[in-house]
């Protein structure tokens, strides 16, 4: 039966996606899971992909919110990604929203899978009318139903109506009808497809450093890209500074010349946890 749970860690979406069962005790990964497993903790490290419990923003952790922090996961990614080990409790603490993930299958072009997305389902419903969920003393709305629309309107009309008394105590009756006469008219379709195409703050700093780093190799072709990413108008003005530098680097790495992006560092440790 498919899941109709609102969000899954890259453990779970990974072994799924590949076909296998996420619960069974597994001594080696799959070849096809390990893949899995790269593309998506990338995908968070580079904020194309958002998750519920790691964040890539920099600020100050209470002891007992490190693991909150990217910077606590940050060696055990980038092995990951270099199929050195396999954190497994990072892969189980990784927890992706389903709406998340379907906004980056969209953007990757990759089908939804059915374990989390059944064809012909609908992952959400209107109660009927009077009917309360099992335990709950409150009603379920469908938040696109013309009843909700039709009483959103209603509500709107009563909000103007209270603030142009408040405002204009002396307003005739005659007057104060024709003002809340008509109702304030509903979100266009446009309007409502703008809202949700509308990009995060981590995408726009992602595009504006993205930029920012084209021009500066425009000038300068040889930087490095550690250079670049600690650079005055990438942290300043493409708001790199909100961020972790390993989640800037991946940003602007996308954009660095071909020469500038082959050169090799010194290797991480392999800290040798899950082959």
């Amino acid at each position: 039966m498919p899941l109709l749970v609102d969000d899954l860690s890259v453990w779970d979406i990974s072994f799924r996606l590949a076909g296998h069962d996420p619960r069974k005790l597994r001594f080696r990964i799959p070849l096809e899971v390990k893949d899995h497993f790269r593309n998506l903790m990338f995908a968070i490290l580079k904020g194309e992909l958002g998750c519920l419990t790691i964040t890539l923003e920099k600020r100050n952790f209470e002891p007992d919110e490190k693991e909150l922090s990217v910077y606590h996961w940050i060696d055990d990614i980038y092995a990951c990604g270099g199929d050195h080990h396999y954190n497994r409790k990072l892969l189980r603490w990784a927890l992706v929203d389903r709406f998340d993930f379907m906004l980056w299958c969209e953007r990757m072009k990759i089908p939804l899978p059915e374990f989390w997305f059944p064809p012909g389902w609908n992952l959400e419903y209107e109660l009927p009318e009077g009917h309360l969920h099992p335990g709950y003393s409150y009603y379920r709305r469908d938040w696109t139903s013309d009843d909700w629309k039709a009483w959103k309107l209603e509500q709107d009309a009563l909000t103007a109506e209270n603030a142009i008394t408040a405002s204009s105590p002396a307003l005739s009756m005659p007057e104060l009808n024709q003002a809340t006469s008509s109702p304030l008219p509903p979100a266009s379709a446009t309007h409502m497809e703008g809202a949700a195409n509308k990009m995060r703050p981590n995408q726009e700093a992602c595009i504006a450093c993205q930029q920012i780093a084209k021009m500066i190799w425009q000038n300068e072709p040889d930087r490095t890209i550690a250079s670049v990413v600690r650079d005055e108008l990438i942290q300043k003005y493409g708001g790199g500074s909100f961020y972790v530098d390993e989640t800037v680097r991946e940003w602007v790495k996308i954009v660095a010349p071909l020469k500038v992006r082959n050169r090799r560092g010194a290797p991480r440790k392999n800290r040798g946890e899950d082959k």
